[in-house]
């Protein structure tokens, strides 16, 4: 049986892992800012102009992303109701259709 107690080293794991995407993420994020820094539109234009113009092309990025994550769980909705549909169908042909009881009674106590 596991320890109740997770060790110092399996905590730690996923902090760390969380940190170094976080890290990542931000180094990405700067090489971004410092490639249109240095393009020749960033040395024609304002801090935040570069700026305005990075988080303007990240929303149509997100846009874009988010269409496709859209179409992604739209098709897949589809393909599960399709595939729940037939297991259903497929459960039903198995099973025996209910027949009446013997003697055209329904059950119940009749008087």
């Amino acid at each position: 049986m596991p320890s109740p107690d997770p060790t110092p080293s399996q905590n730690s794991a996923p902090t760390e892992d969380a940190t170094a995407a976080h890290e990542a993420a931000v180094r990405r994020a700067g090489e971004a800012l410092q490639t249109y820094t240095l393009s020749a539109e960033g040395w024609r234009q304002s801090p935040s102009e570069t700026l305005q113009r990075l988080l303007t092309d990240l929303r149509h990025w997100c846009d874009d992303t988010q269409r496709d994550f859209d179409r992604a769980v739209t098709g897949s909705r589809t393909l599960h109701s399709t595939e729940r549909d037939t297991a259903a169908e497929e459960l039903a042909a198995r099973e025996p259709a209910a027949e009446p009881a013997a003697g055209g009674t329904t059950g119940r106590n009749e008087a």
